[in-house]
This record gives C-alpha cells, structure tokens and sequence, in this order.
C-alpha cells in the first residue's frame, strides 16, 4: 500500500511577528548590493546578523498558468524539522 499524500491549504495568522523573531529582516542602512557582493551572496546562511529583502524576476511560462492555478509561484522545496516549528505547533503534535 503507497503512503497517502496530502496537500494542505493553512490560513496562518501571525507571520509578521513570527518572521521578525526568528529572522533578522531588514531594518536600516539599506542598501543594494553590488555585483561582487551578489556573486557572493548564499541565502543559506542563516545565522548571520544581516538580512536580506529580494526582488527577482521570474519566467513563468504561460502555459502552466490554469496547470498550476492552486500552487504558489515559487515554492521552496524545504524539509521541516522539530526546531523550526512554534511550541504552540509542537505542543499540538
């Protein structure tokens, strides 16, 4: 018998507070990077004092448009770990 799959909607309140304590977003001294900087830059470091707000531009074909009407965009392809979740989520586990 295959594992059942899933795909869940959440209607999450409170991520602007939860993003602002668990990140360091953005907060003065902004600036654009240059290009050496961007070349540089890995947004898998995550424990650094310094936080990023980035604008891409993204081709999406339109002939997934109706095809992908119910995803997000750009999805990141990410495993949750026990860590990342608030106490009241892991309470509720």
């Amino acid at each position: 018998m295959s594992p059942s799959k899933f795909i869940i909607s959440l209607d999450v309140n409170n991520l602007c507070e939860t993003a602002m304590a668990f990140y360091n977003l953005p907060e003065s001294e902004f600036r654009f990077l240059n290009r050496k900087e961007i070349d540089k830059f890995d947004l898998m470091i995550t424990h650094s004092n310094v936080g990023y707000i980035l604008e891409i531009d993204l081709f999406y074909p339109p002939e997934l448009h109706s095809k992908h009407n119910s995803f997000p965009m750009a999805p990141q392809h990410e495993s949750i770990m026990y860590d990342m979740f608030s106490p009241l989520s892991r309470e509720n586990l």
